[in-house]
């Protein structure tokens, strides 16, 4: 039986939350910035880095995108500890596109875009977008093709990419441990062996 979906999304974002404070340190160090010069860099305050670098906070997807952009590491190496810590930009980049969650977030900071503004565009509130960028849901087709319109990327891609994608509510539904559903995140475990 599945367990609370906010138990399960916070089981699930506890264990991505391990080790990110070192990773985040190291990173720093091999770019020799500050946290004050890394704020500068990002969307995001000198106190709120900080956080990150205790262990105190974890943050969303589009804030580790943009860390791993401008600290010229692994995305996935920070964000999950897997792989190796640098990489070139267009693997880098690529490796943003790995879900429907990512692809937004990051076309929503490429284009210098707030989820308030695509909102506004869709006709649909900030929160469902909200939703959209925390990967607790996906936006129906109609939202789709005009999010795809919007932003000028083809509509497989923004829907699909490479492969399908499992939102935590989905996984909680199909009764997938938080254990294979990091697995699953991680790359570790494909898809079709999750469903299994």
């Amino acid at each position: 039986m599945s367990q609370p979906y906010e138990k399960y999304k916070n089981s699930v974002r506890h264990e991505l939350m391990q080790g990110f404070d070192r990773r985040i340190k190291e990173a720093m160090r091999l770019r020799s910035i500050t946290q004050l010069g890394l704020s500068s860099l990002i969307s995001v305050s000198q106190p709120e880095i900080s956080y990150y670098c205790r262990g105190k906070a974890y943050p969303r997807v589009g804030v580790i995108q943009q860390l791993a952009y401008h600290l010229n590491v692994s995305y996935l190496w920070l964000k999950y500890g897997t792989g190796e810590v640098t990489t070139k930009k267009e693997d880098l980049i690529k490796s943003f596109h790995l879900s429907f969650q990512e692809r937004l977030v990051w076309l929503l900071w490429n284009n210098n875009t707030s989820p308030v503004k695509l909102a506004k565009s869709l006709n649909c509130s900030s929160t469902t977008v909200s939703h959209w960028c925390e990967g607790d849901r996906v936006p129906n087709l109609s939202n789709s093709l005009i999010f795809a319109d919007h932003f000028n990327v083809e509509l497989d891609w923004l829907i699909e990419g490479n492969e399908k994608y499992l939102t935590y509510e989905q996984a909680n539904e199909l009764n997938i441990s938080v254990r294979d559903f990091i697995r699953y995140l991680k790359q570790d475990l494909r898809y079709d062996d999750l469903i299994r």
